[in-house]
């Protein structure tokens, strides 16, 4: 899923070496539309890239890129690919059997050739071009999603991460062709909602919400989300305490009904959360970011 609006933050990257790191870490910077953006280096080639874990492929290169960076293998078949306004899109298709990426050794990944996809929600909005690294670059990993230091950790197993387990929430991980579902619930409903680094909101599709209750305009608790129609509401978590995490969700009316979600935990959740995505043994761990 691609973020809402614009971006561009540059940050230093790591230096490409043929030794493999237990553990890197990423840092990124928030862009306009607050998306994760960084500078990475793959194969000694450096590159800024939109960190999303709404996108199932390893990479999304721009041709320029793609000519530039070594052990890259073109693929015959194309790609055919949507977003959430139902437009189709088609790219050029790649593979590595081995890449470094930040000194980090990945194995048998693929990546698909860049096109600006993805929905805005302002008026005046545009479709980010940065290229993208997506969820299918950790699917042998463990992945640590900490927005409170501006962070993505990658370690092959999840007790390189040396955390205290009792202060995380474990969940199974939920993982579909449109990337990773967490369950939450409002008037006793269960909605899927995707995991997306790359949205700059949670949002709620309206047309799955049975019961119209407890819903306000989006300018009570997103600012600029001021305009006429914009509507909210609040889901929680299934199977916690109710209270105990509470997240604010736009509303949205017109989404491609081919999406198997039913709505996105983006940016504002993430900003109250940190989430370890423990691939390896199929588990998710949450933990709330402590005020202050």
């Amino acid at each position: 899923m691609k973020g809402f609006m614009h971006h561009g933050i540059f940050i230093c990257a790591m230096t490409f070496t043929s030794l493999a790191e237990a553990v890197i870490e990423i840092p990124f910077k928030f862009d306009e539309s607050a998306v994760p953006i960084a500078t990475l280096n793959i194969n000694g080639q450096d590159g800024e890239f939109m960190l999303d874990t709404g996108s199932a492929f390893a990479f999304h290169f721009d041709q320029s890129f793609i000519r530039q960076v070594t052990w890259l293998k073109s693929l015959k078949e194309k790609v055919r690919t949507t977003d959430l306004t139902g437009e189709v899109f088609l790219h050029d298709k790649f593979m590595f059997h081995h890449v470094y990426v930040n000194g980090m050794n990945f194995e048998n990944v693929e990546g698909i050739s860049l096109v600006p996809w993805g929905l805005t929600l302002q008026p005046d909005g545009k479709r980010p071009e940065s290229m993208v690294i997506g969820l299918g670059l950790f699917r042998q990993k463990a992945l640590l999603i900490d927005y409170q230091h501006r962070l993505f950790s990658v370690a092959d197993r999840l007790d390189d991460f040396n955390i205290d387990r009792q202060q995380w929430l474990t969940l199974p991980l939920t993982l579909t062709h449109e990337g990773i579902i967490i369950e939450a619930m409002k008037n006793n409903e269960t909605f899927n909602m995707l995991l997306d680094t790359g949205a700059s909101h949670s949002m709620l599709w309206s047309k799955r919400l049975n019961r119209t209750e407890n819903v306000y305009p989006c300018k009570e608790v997103i600012d600029e989300l001021d305009y006429e129609g914009c509507r909210a509401t609040q889901i929680n978590i299934k199977n916690t305490t109710s209270g105990e995490i509470d997240i604010d969700v736009v509303l949205l009316d017109d989404v491609d009904s081919r999406m198997a979600a039913e709505g996105i935990l983006g940016t504002d959740f993430l900003q109250h959360h940190r989430v370890l995505i423990d691939f390896p043994n199929q588990q998710l761990l949450m933990r709330a970011i402590e005020p202050g």
